[in-house]
């Protein structure tokens, strides 16, 4: 079990790495075999299928980042909610999708992550990358 100080780290950096649209920084954050399932698909993706994800979202992006953070320690990890917001690179904004994600941290890894938001919300995104809801 991690202690909440390492889990709390963990959640910093999770939230750095967004914040300059580092897909390295997820990819450093994730431990290989973790596993990251989205409830809005209910499917999982593989560290490297993440990260791919998260290039793709970054590219469309000049400005990321997490807005009115709550993250709680758990015996596991952490609980953390936000609302993700920041400027496509034709200067739009964004619009707020209210997430929350239930974090496992193992050895400082990220080894699980559960992810839960209205696909709606994010859907200028999703229709940026071509994606079809």
């Amino acid at each position: 079990m991690p202690t909440p100080e390492e889990s709390l780290r963990v959640a910093q950096q999770l939230t750095l790495a967004f914040a300059q649209r580092s897909a390295e920084g997820f990819e450093k954050l994730y431990a290989d075999d973790a596993v990251i399932w989205h409830a809005s698909t209910n499917q999982t993706q593989t560290k490297q299928e993440n990260v791919g994800l998260l290039r793709g979202v970054f590219a469309l992006m000049s400005a990321a980042g997490y807005e009115n953070v709550t993250c709680l320690p758990t015996p596991e990890g952490f609980v953390q909610h936000h609302v993700v917001g920041g400027t496509f690179t034709d200067g739009t904004k964004v619009p707020g999708l209210n997430a929350c994600l239930v974090v496992t941290v193992k050895n400082g890894k990220i080894t699980h992550l559960r992810e839960w938001f209205d696909p709606v919300q994010f859907q200028e995104v999703w229709k940026r990358m071509g994606v079809a809801l």
